[in-house]
Protein backbone atom coordinates (compact mmCIF):
# COMPACT_ATOMS: atom_id res chain seq x y z
CA UNK A 1 0.00 0.00 0.00
CA UNK A 2 1.39 3.66 -0.64
CA UNK A 3 1.00 5.73 1.86
CA UNK A 4 0.37 9.45 0.25
CA UNK A 5 0.00 12.82 1.76
CA UNK A 6 -1.63 15.14 -0.91
CA UNK A 7 -0.47 18.73 -0.79
CA UNK A 8 -3.08 20.74 -3.44
CA UNK A 9 -5.28 23.22 -3.96
CA UNK A 10 -8.89 23.37 -5.16
CA UNK A 11 -9.09 22.58 -8.95
CA UNK A 12 -6.01 20.70 -9.82
CA UNK A 13 -5.59 19.00 -6.44
CA UNK A 14 -9.34 17.63 -6.86
CA UNK A 15 -8.41 15.70 -9.88
CA UNK A 16 -5.48 14.64 -7.96
CA UNK A 17 -7.42 13.27 -5.23
CA UNK A 18 -10.13 11.99 -7.38
CA UNK A 19 -7.59 9.28 -9.26
CA UNK A 20 -5.93 8.37 -6.38
CA UNK A 21 -9.08 7.75 -4.63
CA UNK A 22 -10.01 5.08 -7.67
CA UNK A 23 -6.76 3.13 -6.19
CA UNK A 24 -8.37 1.50 -3.51
CA UNK A 25 -6.36 -1.34 -3.15
CA UNK A 26 -3.20 0.59 -3.77
CA UNK A 27 -2.87 3.62 -2.35
CA UNK A 28 -4.09 5.06 0.99
CA UNK A 29 -4.12 9.27 1.26
CA UNK A 30 -3.33 9.73 4.70
CA UNK A 31 -3.50 13.29 4.56
CA UNK A 32 -5.12 16.70 2.58
CA UNK A 33 -2.70 19.99 3.11
CA UNK A 34 -4.35 22.92 1.91
CA UNK A 35 -5.31 26.34 2.39
CA UNK A 36 -8.55 28.18 3.60
CA UNK A 37 -10.21 29.64 0.95
CA UNK A 38 -12.16 32.65 1.29
CA UNK A 39 -14.90 31.87 -1.01
CA UNK A 40 -15.67 29.48 -3.61
CA UNK A 41 -13.59 28.51 -6.30
CA UNK A 42 -13.23 31.51 -8.79
CA UNK A 43 -12.06 29.66 -12.33
CA UNK A 44 -14.98 27.23 -12.58
CA UNK A 45 -17.16 24.99 -10.91
CA UNK A 46 -15.41 23.10 -8.33
CA UNK A 47 -16.25 21.61 -4.95
CA UNK A 48 -13.64 22.69 -2.34
CA UNK A 49 -11.08 20.42 -2.29
CA UNK A 50 -11.63 20.37 1.74
CA UNK A 51 -14.81 19.32 1.50
CA UNK A 52 -14.11 16.66 -0.91
CA UNK A 53 -11.67 15.59 1.08
CA UNK A 54 -13.96 14.98 4.41
CA UNK A 55 -16.78 13.21 2.18
CA UNK A 56 -14.00 10.65 1.92
CA UNK A 57 -13.01 10.70 5.54
CA UNK A 58 -9.40 12.50 4.96
CA UNK A 59 -8.09 14.06 7.14
CA UNK A 60 -7.68 17.82 6.41
CA UNK A 61 -5.10 20.17 7.45
CA UNK A 62 -5.46 24.21 6.62
CA UNK A 63 -1.75 25.47 5.98
CA UNK A 64 -2.19 29.17 6.78
CA UNK A 65 -0.20 31.53 4.15
CA UNK A 66 2.58 32.62 6.75
CA UNK A 67 4.55 31.10 9.40
CA UNK A 68 5.54 27.88 10.53
CA UNK A 69 3.89 24.56 9.48
CA UNK A 70 4.54 20.67 9.78
CA UNK A 71 3.34 17.83 7.93
CA UNK A 72 2.27 15.22 10.65
CA UNK A 73 2.67 11.52 9.65
CA UNK A 74 5.69 9.83 7.73
CA UNK A 75 4.37 8.28 4.16
CA UNK A 76 5.40 7.05 1.28
CA UNK A 77 5.11 9.62 -1.17
CA UNK A 78 4.25 13.38 -0.82
CA UNK A 79 2.64 14.36 -3.74
CA UNK A 80 2.21 18.47 -4.53
CA UNK A 81 -0.47 19.52 -7.01
CA UNK A 82 -0.51 22.99 -7.18
CA UNK A 83 0.15 24.52 -3.24
CA UNK A 84 0.18 27.96 -1.70
CA UNK A 85 3.91 27.08 0.34
CA UNK A 86 7.55 25.59 -0.61
CA UNK A 87 8.53 22.45 1.49
CA UNK A 88 11.24 23.01 3.20
CA UNK A 89 13.88 20.15 4.06
CA UNK A 90 11.67 18.95 7.15
CA UNK A 91 8.71 18.66 5.12
CA UNK A 92 10.31 16.63 2.86
CA UNK A 93 12.20 14.25 5.51
CA UNK A 94 8.61 12.93 6.06
CA UNK A 95 8.36 11.17 3.30
CA UNK A 96 10.81 8.35 1.03
CA UNK A 97 9.51 10.18 -2.31
CA UNK A 98 8.42 13.73 -2.63
CA UNK A 99 6.80 14.72 -6.34
CA UNK A 100 5.25 17.77 -7.60
CA UNK A 101 2.88 18.12 -10.82
CA UNK A 102 3.56 21.79 -12.10
CA UNK A 103 1.27 23.08 -15.04
CA UNK A 104 3.92 24.02 -17.53
CA UNK A 105 6.68 22.42 -19.66
CA UNK A 106 9.58 22.55 -16.61
CA UNK A 107 12.15 24.02 -16.96
CA UNK A 108 10.20 26.30 -18.88
CA UNK A 109 7.85 29.28 -16.74
CA UNK A 110 8.71 27.83 -13.35
CA UNK A 111 6.77 29.85 -10.23
CA UNK A 112 3.72 30.24 -9.28
CA UNK A 113 1.42 31.19 -12.00
CA UNK A 114 2.74 29.64 -15.20
CA UNK A 115 -0.75 29.41 -16.59
CA UNK A 116 -1.06 32.78 -16.28
CA UNK A 117 1.85 33.83 -18.49
CA UNK A 118 1.87 31.32 -21.15
CA UNK A 119 -2.17 32.41 -21.85
CA UNK A 120 -0.24 35.94 -21.99
CA UNK A 121 2.70 35.12 -23.69
CA UNK A 122 0.81 33.27 -26.56
CA UNK A 123 2.79 30.59 -26.21
CA UNK A 124 2.15 27.65 -28.58
CA UNK A 125 2.26 24.67 -26.35
CA UNK A 126 1.39 23.66 -22.96
CA UNK A 127 1.36 21.06 -20.83
CA UNK A 128 2.24 19.01 -17.19
CA UNK A 129 5.42 18.15 -15.91
CA UNK A 130 6.11 15.78 -12.56
CA UNK A 131 9.42 15.76 -10.91
CA UNK A 132 10.95 15.21 -7.93
CA UNK A 133 11.12 18.10 -5.25
CA UNK A 134 14.03 19.58 -4.05
CA UNK A 135 14.82 22.75 -1.81
CA UNK A 136 14.57 24.48 -5.21
CA UNK A 137 11.57 25.47 -6.71
CA UNK A 138 10.39 24.04 -9.63
CA UNK A 139 13.89 22.18 -10.01
CA UNK A 140 14.30 18.83 -9.49
CA UNK A 141 14.80 15.96 -11.94
CA UNK A 142 11.99 15.58 -14.14
CA UNK A 143 10.47 12.39 -14.23
CA UNK A 144 6.83 13.05 -16.50
CA UNK A 145 5.76 15.28 -18.90
CA UNK A 146 3.12 16.17 -21.47
CA UNK A 147 2.70 18.44 -23.67
CA UNK A 148 -0.63 19.69 -25.69
CA UNK A 149 -1.45 22.75 -28.16
CA UNK A 150 -2.22 25.67 -26.14
CA UNK A 151 -5.73 27.16 -27.79
CA UNK A 152 -7.10 28.33 -24.65
CA UNK A 153 -7.55 32.16 -24.78
CA UNK A 154 -7.78 32.65 -20.95
CA UNK A 155 -6.41 31.61 -17.71
CA UNK A 156 -10.01 30.08 -16.62
CA UNK A 157 -9.75 27.56 -19.97
CA UNK A 158 -6.17 26.85 -19.70
CA UNK A 159 -6.73 25.78 -15.73
CA UNK A 160 -9.30 23.97 -16.60
CA UNK A 161 -7.85 21.95 -19.52
CA UNK A 162 -4.84 20.84 -18.01
CA UNK A 163 -6.95 20.16 -14.93
CA UNK A 164 -8.95 17.14 -16.05
CA UNK A 165 -5.88 16.12 -17.61
CA UNK A 166 -3.71 16.06 -14.26
CA UNK A 167 -5.21 12.41 -14.22
CA UNK A 168 -2.84 10.84 -16.69
CA UNK A 169 0.33 11.95 -14.57
CA UNK A 170 -1.21 10.61 -11.47
CA UNK A 171 -1.77 7.26 -12.90
CA UNK A 172 1.65 7.19 -14.64
CA UNK A 173 2.74 8.15 -10.71
CA UNK A 174 1.31 5.32 -8.59
CA UNK A 175 1.63 2.57 -11.40
CA UNK A 176 5.93 3.24 -11.45
CA UNK A 177 6.29 3.62 -8.19
CA UNK A 178 9.03 3.61 -6.94
CA UNK A 179 11.02 3.21 -10.10
CA UNK A 180 10.95 6.68 -11.44
CA UNK A 181 13.47 7.34 -14.30
CA UNK A 182 14.56 10.95 -14.95
CA UNK A 183 13.16 12.41 -18.55
CA UNK A 184 14.64 14.74 -20.49
CA UNK A 185 13.30 17.85 -21.34
CA UNK A 186 13.70 19.41 -24.90
CA UNK A 187 12.12 22.82 -23.11
CA UNK A 188 13.65 26.40 -22.26
CA UNK A 189 14.20 27.35 -18.40
CA UNK A 190 12.13 30.52 -18.05
CA UNK A 191 10.86 31.81 -14.47
CA UNK A 192 8.53 34.23 -13.79
CA UNK A 193 7.27 35.90 -10.55
CA UNK A 194 3.51 36.32 -9.66
CA UNK A 195 1.08 37.44 -12.04
CA UNK A 196 -0.56 39.14 -10.17
CA UNK A 197 2.43 41.24 -7.93
CA UNK A 198 3.31 42.23 -12.06
CA UNK A 199 0.08 44.04 -12.10
CA UNK A 200 0.46 43.06 -15.67
CA UNK A 201 -3.47 43.04 -15.79
CA UNK A 202 -5.38 46.72 -15.63
CA UNK A 203 -8.59 44.74 -13.71
CA UNK A 204 -8.62 42.25 -11.03
CA UNK A 205 -11.89 40.97 -12.84
CA UNK A 206 -9.65 39.82 -16.19
CA UNK A 207 -7.96 37.27 -14.11
CA UNK A 208 -11.44 34.89 -13.99
CA UNK A 209 -12.51 35.77 -17.27
CA UNK A 210 -14.06 32.83 -18.76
Amino acid sequence: MIKINLLALTGFGNEALKTLLKYKDKVSVVAIYTRAEKGEFPYYAEENIARLAQRHGIKTFIVPSRGDWSIYEKVNLNLVVTFHRILRVKHLKMARYNINIHPSLLPSYRGPTPTNWMVHNKEKLCGLSAHILTDEVDNGPIIFQKAYALTAKTDYRLRRFLAKRVGAIINAIVKDFPDYCKVKSAFKESCYTSFYKAKVIKNERELYAK
